[in-house]
């Protein structure tokens, strides 16, 4: 869980290094995962990512996480990058 949902950041200026950190978890890993998802894998890959991250989101709502924590969580919030990497397929 991050720490600055339940304590704000003191440096508020630093808050945008976050959706840098998630961005660079992506273009580290997504290379691979294109290497071994080629085509229509791939295709059905980024659809499967944004149906389990909408069921993830509900679940956690359903579970009263903090709306925080759901917003900042990487695995619940990757489906706007699976629907990037389709558009660009």
């Amino acid at each position: 869980m991050p720490v600055f949902v339940d304590n704000p950041p003191r440096w508020p200026i630093l808050t945008h290094v976050r959706s840098l950190a998630v961005e660079e978890q992506f273009y580290l890993l997504w290379p691979f995962v294109v290497l071994l998802f080629r085509g229509r894998r791939l295709t059905t890959l980024c659809w499967c990512l944004v149906a389990a991250c909408l069921v993830a989101r509900f679940w956690a709502r359903w579970q009263q996480v903090d709306t925080g924590t759901i917003y900042d969580l990487t695995v619940i919030r990757i489906d706007s990058l699976a629907i990037g990497a389709l558009a660009a397929s």
